[in-house]
C-alpha cells in the first residue's frame, strides 16, 4: 500500500471515530477490511459480542476507501440499532457449515496421512506446513467458513514467508473441505521470496565465537555453537549423526534429506566439545504452538544476543566464500539448491567476482602500461 492510501486511511479512520463510528477500516495486503466488535457467527458457540474481522472485498485504493466508509457507517448504524445480520455480510454464495474448525481439522489430517507415509521428515513438514497455519484459528470451534479462513490470514504480515505457509495450509483445508471462493485465498498469498543477505549486517567471527563462549548453560552453548560451526537450520541439530565428526551427518528424514557438513571453523569444532552431544532442555515435536525450530528462535530472542539463529547459517555460506568453495558444492553443504544459493547470496558472489576480475586486470602481468611519463621529474614540480 502506497504512503498516500495509507495517509487516506488514516484520514478515513479519524473521521469515523469522530463521528463515533463504531468500526475502523484496516489494510491487509491489497485488500480492506473491517474491524469491530460484532455478534457471534451463525452457529458461533459464542453468546457474547466480540473483536472479529469483516472481510469486504475491496483493494486499497482510493475507491475502495471511498465505498469501505460508506460500508462502515452503515455497519456501524447497524450495530448501533441491532439489526446487524451476518447473513447480509459474509461472502456470497458461502456455505454456512456447520461442522467446526476442529472437526474439519481432523477430518484433513487423517486424509493427509491416509496418502502420506507418516515418518520423521513427514512429520516434520505437516508441522511446519499445516500446524503452523491452523494455529491461526482463533477458536477451533467456530464453524469453517471462508470468512473465519481469510480472518485467520489476515493475522500475519503480507509477503512473508509466514503467510505464504499459512495460505498454503488454508487453501489445502478449504479445499478438502469443499468450500467455495478459495481464490480468494491464492490473492493474500503475496510475493514472498528470499531475499539477498547483506554480509555487512551479519556478526563478525569474533563476536560469535565470544557470544559462544559466554552461554552458560551447556546445552545451549553446544546447540549455538553447531549452528555456528555447521551452518545448520535450527531443526537440524536435532537429527544429526556424530559417528564421523568433526564431519557431521544431517539425517535424511528432515525436511531437505540427508547430506554431510564440514566444520568452519574446525577448531570451533574442537574448542567448543561438539562432540559431546548436550541438547537444550526443549521438546523436539510440534506442541500445538510452537516447532522445535520456533523455541530456538525464541531463545535467541530472549537471551539477548546481538544475532539470530540463521544468522549464523549465513555467516557459515559468508566463510565458504572466504575459504574459496565453489558455489554448487557450498550448496551441497548448506542443503539448498546452488540457484537458491546464488540468489540469496548474490551481493558477496558478484563482490567476489568483481574484485578478482579487475585485480586481474588492473595489477596483472598483461595489463595495459601507463604512458612513459616521468612522474618522478612531474612530482617534483608540485
Amino acid at each position: 500500500m502506497g504512503l498516500d492510501i495509507e495517509w487516506e486511511l488514516q484520514q478515513l479512520n479519524s473521521r469515523l471515530k469522530a463521528g463515533g463510528t463504531r468500526v475502523t477500516v484496516e489494510s491487509r495486503g491489497k485488500s480492506l477490511l473491517l474491524r469491530g466488535t460484532f455478534p457471534p457467527k451463525p452457529h458461533s458457540q459464542r453468546d457474547k459480542p466480540y473483536q472479529q474481522r469483516l472481510f469486504l472485498g475491496f483493494k486499497a485504493s482510493y475507491a475502495g476507501l471511498r465505498t469501505s466508509e460508506q460500508k462502515a457507517k452503515i455497519i456501524s448504524a447497524q450495530l448501533e440499532l441491532g439489526t446487524f445480520d451476518w447473513a447480509d455480510w459474509l461472502e456470497k454464495g458461502e456455505p454456512q457449515l456447520l461442522e467446526s474448525v476442529s472437526f474439519w481439522l481432523e477430518k484433513f489430517e487423517a486424509y493427509h496421512w491416509n496418502k502420506v507415509e507418516k515418518n520423521r521428515k513427514s512429520l516434520r513438514t505437516w508441522e511446519d506446513s499445516y500446524l503452523r497455519a491452523f494455529a491461526k484459528f482463533p477458536n477451533q470451534n467456530e464453524p469453517l467458513s471462508l470468512t473465519l479462513i481469510l480472518e485467520a490470514i489476515a493475522t500475519t504480515k503480507p509477503d512473508t514467508k509466514t503467510r505464504q505457509i499459512v495460505c498454503h495450509g488454508m487453501w489445502k483445508l478449504a479445499t478438502f473441505a469443499g468450500i467455495t471462493g478459495v481464490e480468494k485465498i491464492r490473492e493474500l498469498t503475496g510475493g514472498y521470496s528470499p531475499k539477498s543477505v547483506n554480509p555487512r549486517t551479519l556478526p563478525s567471527d569474533e563476536t560469535i565465537a565470544t557470544a559462544v563462549n559466554s552461554i552458560k548453560h551447556p546445552g545451549w552453548r553446544w546447540l549455538v555453537g553447531m549452528l555456528a560451526t555447521y551452518g545448520l537450520r535450527s531443526h537440524e541439530v536435532f537429527s544429526l549423526d556424530m559417528s564421523e565428526f568433526p564431519i557431521v551427518r544431517v539425517s535424511e528424514d528432515t525436511k531437505t534429506g540427508e547430506r554431510i557438513v564440514y566444520p568452519l571453523y574446525p577448531e570451533w569444532a574442537d574448542v567448543w566439545k561438539l562432540d559431546k552431544v548436550t541438547l537444550p532442555p526443549i521438546s523436539q515435536n510440534y506442541d500445538g504452538k510452537k516447532t522445535p525450530g520456533q523455541r530456538v528462535a525464541r531463545w535467541f530472542w530472549d537471551s539477548q544476543l546481538s544475532f539470530r539463529a540463521y544468522d549464523l547459517r549465513h555467516s557459515y555460506s559468508r566463510r565458504c566464500f572466504e575459504f574459496d568453495i565453489p558455489t554448487n558444492r557450498a550448496a551441497k553443504l548448506m542443503g539448498h539448491s546452488e540457484s537458491i544459493h546464488c540468489q540469496t547470496y548474490r551481493a558477496w558472489i558478484d563482490e567476489k567476482y568483481y574484485r578478482s576480475k579487475f585485480e586481474l586486470d588492473i595489477f596483472g602481468a598483461g595489463k595495459p602500461q601507463a604512458p612513459n611519463v616521468d612522474l618522478l621529474e612531474y612530482n617534483a614540480t608540485r
